[in-house]
């Protein structure tokens, strides 16, 4: 990622981070593109980018991040501000993940010219030359921050539909906290426009599972 320009107000990126992890954390099936780091607490690693302008990095980086740091790694073949071209198939890299001393293996599958999956591998030593070593650049957190925003308003989104299709979860009361720390906070406009939505139908759903729960026959 090269240096992106952005209009920077003075917020602190760790209120998203925080927000992020705790939607993850109740769900982690909404965000398809993001896995938590293996045997990192509060660690993802993401393989998708969705704010406009990161889009260009799709297919051909990956970002991982936790609430104090943001780095990014170029596969094999990508160049720098979204260029190169990145194979189709089967990529195994070593990434030092946030300039750690422990080195982590993956396999990166890249399946079309955006969509990339991959799994943690562990290795026996004579296998190794065979990893790519990907370089652990660090970004100006606060740079990615509109990323983060998206992230969230996704995660939010789809837990609007799911309340108005009246769909079973049982994380009513976690997402309820969500909302209400985000509504006292100074995230980002939408963010919030999207939660009041939520606040403002959590009652009705909730009164509608409660009659559920306790086997009200409602039927006239």
């Amino acid at each position: 990622m090269a240096l992106i320009n952005f209009k920077i107000k003075s917020i602190d990126h760790k209120n998203y981070f925080y927000i992020f992890e705790k939607l993850y954390k109740i769900e982690p099936k909404l965000y398809y593109w993001i896995n938590s780091f293996p045997h990192k607490e509060e660690r993802y690693i993401l393989t998708q980018f969705r704010h406009q302008n990161f889009l260009k990095y799709n297919g051909l980086e990956i970002a991982i991040i936790n609430k104090e740091i943001m780095t990014y790694h170029r596969l094999p073949g990508a160049k720098p501000n979204g260029n190169g071209n990145v194979k189709c198939g089967t990529h195994s890299i070593q990434i030092n993940s946030m300039n750690d001393i422990e080195v982590s293996y993956f396999c990166i599958q890249k399946t079309n010219n955006f969509d990339i999956t991959y799994r943690p591998i562990i290795l026996t030593h004579e296998k190794k030359s065979i990893f790519t070593h990907l370089p652990c650049r660090k970004l100006n957190y606060h740079l990615f921050i509109p990323e983060l925003s998206e992230i969230i308003v996704h995660g939010l989104e789809v837990h609007y539909q799911n309340i108005l299709l009246n769909n079973n979860f049982n994380y009513i009361d976690k997402l309820s906290k969500i909302i209400d720390e985000i509504l006292i906070s100074d995230l980002d406009f939408r963010i919030k426009a999207i939660s009041k939505r939520i606040q403002a139908i959590l009652p009705h759903f909730a009164f509608i599972k409660e009659i559920e729960n306790k086997g009200v026959d409602n039927t006239v």
